[in-house]
Parts: structure tokens; sequence; C-alpha cells
């Protein structure tokens, strides 16, 4: 499984933290850090067991881990509004595992939005019409879910699937889990650079934006 194309530069700089020789120092410094900061992301947003998304949200963008349960809550909010709903993972991947050009993509993805008044859309993808789908969501969702609850999700999720291709992939693109994925799920898709995006979005659209951590409960109205 190829890592998402969208934390390369959080990767360049997790291998110029870890360097050359012993920086066990620093990186039991970065687990401490990214733990308070996690805590601290809790503390802040989490007013109660349930949350709900607005009944007017028309337009709903959803991000968080790989794992998180992104594309299952897209569908079940996009079934109860009758609204359509786009899986960025198969805007980026063409079949057997190919990546589609983020120019390419960007258009579809935008199309996709200049054609519907309401729509869920959910995945990161950073270079993929990001600026537009924040600026234009009503609601924006951030799955803040642990790696281990993540880890759980996605094995469940082979199981599932595992003599079909899941309804949130491109055709051709058959779930899997070996080294790389895992290397994924519990370590470079969970960078300081990723952490620091989901609390600017928070900043950046508070009266929007919604970070669910652990295991929050999502109430999805209909839209009225």
């Amino acid at each position: 499984m190829k890592r998402q194309p969208d934390d390369e530069d959080a990767e360049s700089v997790l291998r110029r933290q870890s360097g050359s020789g012993d920086h066990s120092g620093d990186r039991n410094s970065a687990r401490s850090e990214e733990s308070t900061q996690t805590s601290s992301a809790d503390r802040e947003y989490r007013h109660s067991s349930v949350v709900t998304v607005p009944s007017n949200a028309r337009r709903i963008a959803i991000l968080g881990y790989s794992g998180s349960g992104k594309s299952t809550l897209a569908r079940r909010i996009a079934s109860e509004r009758s609204c359509p709903v786009l899986h960025l993972d198969m805007v980026h991947w063409l079949p057997g595992w190919q990546e589609r050009g983020n120019q390419d993509a960007s258009r579809k993805v935008e199309d996709f939005m200049d054609s519907h008044s309401t729509w869920v859309i959910e995945g990161n993808y950073r270079n993929i019409a990001f600026e537009r789908r924040m600026r234009e969501s009503d609601c924006i969702i951030i799955l803040n879910v642990n790696r281990i609850t993540c880890l759980r999700r996605v094995l469940r999720r082979r199981l599932h699937y595992r003599h079909t291709n899941r309804p949130d992939m491109t055709l051709g693109c058959n779930d899997k889990i070996d080294l790389e994925f895992l290397a994924w799920l519990l370590w470079k898709g969970r960078s300081r650079r990723r952490a620091k995006l989901y609390r600017s979005l928070a900043h950046t659209y508070p009266d929007r934006c919604i970070v669910v951590p652990g295991r929050m409960q999502i109430q999805a109205p209909g839209i009225l």
C-alpha cells in the first residue's frame, strides 16, 4: 500500500528530526509533546458525549486519520440527507493503485462541487482542492481518533471486504494491509504537521468545525 501523498513534506520533517546517531531523548520528547497536544485538544473540544451536525449544513467535509471512520460517516450522513457523497480515495487512486495527478484530481473535485448545491466530501488530500473544500463547507468534521482504535477498525474492515472491493475505493484497488500501510496508519500519517493542520482548521473555522475525539457519538439530523 502506497503512503498517501498529501504528507510528503511531513515525512521529510520526520526524517530530519530522526537524523543520525542516538536521538531517543528527542523522540521521547516528541511523543510526550504529541500526547500533551492530544490531551489538550480533547479537553478543548469534548463538551458532551454526543456531537450534533447542524441540520442546515448542506456542504460537509470530513477529515481524519486513516481508519477513523471517515467513509462510513460520510455514507451515513449522505444517506440520511439524500445528498451526493464523494470519497477522495476514489478520485486520487486509479485501478492498480496508480495515482491520478493532483491537477486532474482537483478538477474532478471542483466539477463535483460546481454540479451540486449540497454534498459530503470525505478525505484529507491537501493537494486536491483543499482550500476550496474547507472554505465552502458549512460543516467540517475532524475525526481525531486514537491509533489503536483506528487499527482495530482497519482490521475489521479488512475482514469485511477481503473478498470484494471497498465501496469507497476505486475498482481494481483491492484492500490490503502490509508493513508500509501499517507504518502510515500508526506513525507517518500522524505527523505533527497533520495534527497542527487539524488544530488550525478548528481555530480558523470555530463556528463550523467539529472535532470528534475518541469514541464520541455523532448525530446527523436531516437537512431542514
